[in-house]
């Protein structure tokens, strides 16, 4: 048992000095006053409960690695029926379990964040493919990940042959190390190939943007110095089964999470710089117009197409303009005001906004609230003690269920314009 407890160590050394690297916001339990807040949502119940259903798929991974690497040091690997337990566990225990768990303690389905085909609609192309070297790169993405899915599944299959004094140094080190070494690699290029051709087919120019046939559209406005903000999250359900223990899903960007709330029910844009734009994918899609250029017209056929405006708050001259236009357009009842999950500047912007919405400052100080929305009949504060990416997908949640706004059916990755 030492040899698993020493690799997760180990494990979490590594992601902290990451995290630390980054400058990752690590969110920390916030105890809500005795007092209740007028008009609020209080997601902290919803929101423990998710938490504990993935610390249980979690647990599962642990006992199932713990149990193949002892049964290895022993010498029963080949020959005792718990390994085939075990590589259950190590295989379905962290997808599954949170999701039974969730249904015996709610009697309800899964929510929308614990949904695993949510994942392939995030990360699947949202334009149709007209290039054919882009279809092109899509296709050897996918065809690289089975192969790399084998080879990391052979070197699996080797892992018992490690102890056998009678194999020779080849098939006992060797060619395990290769194939796994090949396989991660392979399947890491995979990914980053996919990526990059996921993250063109969000972008759109303002013309082509505004041709688009969605019925629904929602719009995020935020100051550009957040699109660096991360979050540090857990090994969660939104991730593939081997991202789960990924370093880098650990330190995750703040505006990708919150794609995963809202993509699956509206799909989401914002406005970028075109020198801004990364290979990765990062959530929303984007519509790119140079910083020299003027972009409030744009921004004003964009706030009044959308069906939900997500505000993350901000102070940026831009934001706060684009926050007076919500004002005196009278669209204020379309807009989540989301609050980062910053530690420092957050305070000075949240009453500048509040300033401008003509709202009370208090609930944002004395309470940890997390979001709100403002309607004729005064403010609606969302609160969660502790601000991490479930709270979030909570509020969402909440927020697009009583806007009337369901969930999406499934749609095509090679045409998914279309079948919305």
């Amino acid at each position: 048992m030492l040899v698993p407890l020493a690799l997760w160590t180990v494990y979490w050394l590594v992601v902290r000095r990451y995290r630390k690297r980054l400058g990752v916001v690590t969110p920390v339990r916030r105890l809500a006053p005795a007092a209740v807040l007028p008009g609020g949502v209080a997601c902290t119940a919803e929101t423990d409960l998710r938490v504990q259903c993935e610390r249980a798929g979690v647990v599962a991974l642990i006992l199932g690695v713990a149990t193949v690497l002892s049964l290895l040091v022993l010498g029963q690997g080949e020959n005792s029926p718990f390994i085939v337990v075990a590589a259950i566990l190590v295989a379905v225990g962290p997808t599954w379990t949170p999701r039974i768990l969730y249904v015996m303690r709610r009697r309800q389905p899964s929510p929308t964040y614990f949904r695993s085909e949510v994942r392939e609609w995030i990360r699947s192309p949202y334009k149709s493919f007209t290039d054919p070297m882009e279809f092109g790169r899509y296709r050897l993405a996918h065809m690289m990940r089975p192969v790399a899915l084998l080879a990391l599944a052979m070197s699996a299959a080797m892992a018992p042959n490690m102890v056998n004094p009678k194999s020779t140094p080849l098939w006992r080190f060797v060619v395990p190390t290769a194939a796994f070494a090949f396989g991660y690699v392979l399947l890491r290029t995979a990914s980053r190939l996919r990526s990059g051709v996921v993250s063109r087919s969000k972008t759109f120019s303002p013309t082509e943007f505004l041709e688009l046939p969605v019925e629904r559209l929602g719009v995020m406005l935020r100051s550009f110095s957040d699109d660096a903000l991360r979050i540090a999250s857990r090994p969660s359900l939104r991730l593939s089964e081997f991202e789960i223990l990924s370093i880098a899903g650990r330190a995750d960007r703040f505006e990708r999470v919150m794609s995963w709330c809202f993509w699956p029910h509206v799909p989401a844009f914002a406005l970028s710089d075109p020198g801004r734009l990364g290979a990765n994918d990062l959530g929303f899609g984007r519509i790119t117009l140079p910083e020299s250029d003027p972009w409030q017209p744009l921004a004003e056929q964009l706030i009044e197409r959308a069906e939900v405006i997500l505000v993350l708050v901000g102070d940026s001259p831009s934001l706060l303009w684009e926050i007076d236009h919500l004002v005196a357009t009278g669209l204020l009842r379309k807009a989540l005001f989301v609050v980062p999950p910053t530690t420092s500047a957050v305070d000075t912007a949240l009453r500048r906004v509040a300033e401008r919405l003509r709202l009370p400052s208090e609930p944002l100080q004395q309470h940890p609230v997390i979001g709100f929305t403002v309607g004729d009949s005064g403010a609606i504060w969302y609160t969660a003690e502790t601000g991490d990416e479930h709270a979030y997908a909570v509020m969402a949640e909440h927020y697009l269920l009583a806007r009337g706004i369901p969930m999406l059916q499934p749609f095509s990755p090679m045409n998914p314009v279309a079948s919305r």
